[in-house]
Order: C-alpha cells, then structure tokens, then sequence
C-alpha cells in the first residue's frame, strides 16, 4: 500500500480548499508535522536553505510564465497601413486603463512619410479591434494614447510602477513584437537611467532625442529591435516602468522613456482625433522634403530644376532650390500654427537658408521664420542643436538668426551645445528625417 503525507492526503480529498495546495514551502510544512524530531529539524535546515538561496521577483518557479501570459493579455500587435492597405510600420501598445486607452509610441502611428489610412490591432489571439483614433501625445517624449471602439474581452490594463527611478542591474522583462514575430518576451538588466541633458552629445545632435532636460530615459539590456516601440518595459513585480522608444549604434544601447512621462501624458485633457486627419500634415511634410531633395539632386547631376523635374541645359543659370521651397515651407508652417509640425516646418527654412547658393530673394521670408522661431521656440533644444552643427551660412538674415537665437536661449545651455563639435548638417531636408536617425519602426524599434 502505498502511504500518503497529510498534505497529499489533503490535496487527494476534494473537499479540501484550494489553497492548501499552493506552494511546495506549505506541502514540506504541512508533511513535516508528521515526522520525528531529527527529520523535522532537517527539513526546517533545507527550506532556510531554500529562502536563502532565492531571488527576489519572478523566478521561473515562482510564475515568471504566468507573469508573461497573465501581462500579454493587456499587449497588443499594431499594423499601420497607408490608405491603398499597404502595410508602413508596425509596433507594441499595452493597456493603461478600463476604458480602452492604449499608449505606444508616437513615431509607430505617425511614421511621416505617408498617410495612415488605418491600424490593425491585434491581441494575444490574433483577433482584430478598431481604435476610434487618438485621445493624447507628446511629440517630446514619442508618446501617444490610442482609444479603441470596444474593450476587449479578457484584457486587462498593464499596472504602472511608480515613480521612482530602477535601480541599476535591476531585472526587467520586454514585451513586444521585433520584426514582425509576434508576443515575443526578452529580458535583461537596468543598464543605467539617463537625464536628457545628460546623454551624449552625439545622441542629441542628432535630434533622437527632444525632450526636456529633466526627462529620463532607461537604458538596459534587454534584447530590441524593430516592432518593439511603444512596447511595457516591466520590472520583476510586472509593473511599466518605461515605455520602449529608440536604440543606439552598438551593443545593447537599449532605451525607454520613465513611466513619469506616461503618466503624465495620461493626467492630460483628452480630446478623441480622427487618425488620418493626425498624420495627414506629416505626410505633406514629407511630400515636400521630397521634392526638395529631388531638386537638389538634379542642380548636382547639372540639369536644371526651375520647374519640377524638367531638364535644362547646363549652360542656363539654375535657380536655386530654396527660391521655390522656402515660402512653400513658410505657409506650410502657417497653415499648422500651434503644432509640431509647425516648427519643423520653419526649421526646414533656417536650414535651406544656411545652404550654399540660397538666394536674396528669399531674405524676408527667411525673417519670418526666424522671428517665429526666436518668439516661440527660442529655448527648444532642437534649434540649439542646429545652431551647433549647421554651417555658417552665407545669407545674411541667416545670420542674423544665429546670431539672436544664441542670444536669447538659455545663455549656458546654447553656450555648452556651442562648444561641443558636431558634424556638418548641410540640411535637415536633404537628408530627411528618416535617414538621420532612428526614430522609425522599421530601422530600429
């Protein structure tokens, strides 16, 4: 006959309750009842062996699966089409609340270089739910909040961590989707946490990152790559304690914004946005950069470019791109006043006007733009970072915009970005956005 300890004699019974049979540390309890002396005393010596020797958080035997599992059913897959239904980028977003409201990040939704027409979200089971459109961004931090038509049934919101800064070689687990392979979990350790004005200033000449000063960014080990953006960083408990964002050149330089900056994007008023209409501006953006980079490529190749893809003959004079292109990108910023893309608008006239050969003809609305830029963005760090690594431009109303912006920025601030050399950015436009850095879904997170 074979004998049974009382805790399998409990766990046999079905009228026992269910938590008698938990944990292994409450079966060796409940069996050492029944031995003699010396057996209890060594099973007493084997489970403060046991505590130990164990760490803290999630361990494969205390339910690091059903952590993941438990998390993945507040993950979800995006698809961003364009509007002929063709697949632009892809990325992570998780649940932050009840009502529906998913965060990811901003780049996944608004990749810039088309219009979305629409997303496919797909959860855990593959199933697709509509998102009504968007409630809230922050263009600084690459955050957005998305609100779907419907809560689905059986998710639950991903519970944020407090506010305080991990410590560094903390355990954290990723979530997302790399490159298209679907609910994919990695893992890894708090590298270190990093202020914005703290990070290198070659990741900041390059205009990766535009966030205040005081925002942090996490570092860590934890495997990334394109599709993982807008995805939870967790820590051991499976608490958000930042949001996947951008990688850097080299090995695991891994990065998410705090959950401070979610949160405080989530504290804001929200107001429900049609999608295409979001991203529309940002494609027209994009449309003219295009064209630009075009003429610019015909006056190197010698053939001409006073209207738009014809050819002429060397031997006419040429006119300078910049002649068309600025009071394009002058009303351009004047149609979206009050937005980002705004800004970005204006900045594409301060870099036309600091290239080679920018015409005269151009000066007044060259002061425009930098009159705008000196009244409402004379302390954004993206200005300062162009007054670092631009050339010295010929115009003089170009001129005359270094010249006042440096004055009436942030005097240290602006001093030590000076300071710091940088390669030459002949222009923002001729290279485009994507091919500066690694915001996009499709190169790097």
């Amino acid at each position: 006959m074979t004998s049974l300890t009382f805790s399998d004699s409990l766990q046999a019974n079905t009228k026992a309750p269910a938590c008698l049979a938990l944990h292994p540390f409450l079966k060796a309890i409940l069996n050492m009842l029944m031995l003699n002396a010396s057996a209890r005393v060594a099973i007493v010596l084997g489970l403060l062996l046991q505590l130990w020797t164990a760490t803290p958080g999630w361990s494969q035997d205390s339910g690091l699966p059903q952590m993941i599992s438990e998390t993945e059913k507040g993950v979800f897959f995006i698809r961003v089409l364009d509007t002929d239904g063709k697949l632009i980028s892809s990325g992570t977003a998780f649940l932050v609340d009840e009502e529906g409201t998913l965060a990811t990040a901003l780049h996944v939704i608004r990749p810039g270089i088309v219009e979305v027409g629409s997303l496919e979200v797909l959860d855990k089971n593959g199933k697709t739910w509509i998102v009504s459109g968007l409630t809230a961004h922050d263009a600084a931090v690459d955050l957005a909040l998305l609100r779907l038509a419907k809560m689905p049934k059986g998710a639950r919101p991903v519970a944020l961590a407090e506010d305080t800064l991990p410590v560094r070689g903390a355990k954290v687990f990723v979530l997302g989707h790399p490159q298209g392979f679907q609910f994919v979990a990695t893992d890894g350790i708090v590298s270190a946490t990093h202020k914005t004005d703290k990070l290198p200033p070659q990741i900041r000449a390059r205009g990766l990152v535009r966030s205040l000063p005081d925002v942090v960014w996490i570092q860590t080990t934890a495997a990334i790559s394109g599709g993982n953006s807008g995805g939870p960083m967790l820590d051991a408990s499976g608490k958000v304690i930042g949001v996947i964002q951008w990688i850097s050149n080299g090995q695991a330089m891994n990065f998410g914004v705090h959950v401070a900056s979610l949160r405080k994007l989530l504290a804001q008023p929200k107001s429900l946005v049609n999608l295409s209409e979001f991203t529309r501006p940002s494609a027209e953006f994009f449309t003219l950069q295009k064209e630009f980079q075009v003429q610019v490529s015909s006056q190197r190749m010698g053939t001409g470019f006073s209207s738009f893809g014809s050819n002429k003959s060397k031997s006419k004079p040429a006119t300078h791109p910049s002649a068309q292109h600025v009071p394009k990108f002058l009303a351009f910023a004047d149609t979206h006043r009050g937005k980002d893309i705004e800004f970005r608008a204006l900045m594409s006239v301060m870099a036309m006007a600091c290239q080679d050969g920018c015409p005269e003809e151009v000066k007044e609305d060259v002061k425009k733009a930098s009159d705008r830029l000196i009244a409402q963005f004379k302390d954004d760090r993206r200005v300062h970072s162009f007054l670092r690594s631009s050339p010295k431009p010929t115009l003089v109303e170009a001129q005359k915009f270094f010249q006042r912006a440096t004055k009436a920025g942030s005097t240290s601030r602006v001093a030590a970005l000076l300071a710091t050399p940088g390669r030459r950015l002949h222009s923002t436009i001729r290279h485009g956005r994507r091919g500066r850095h690694h915001w996009g879904t499709e190169t790097t997170t």
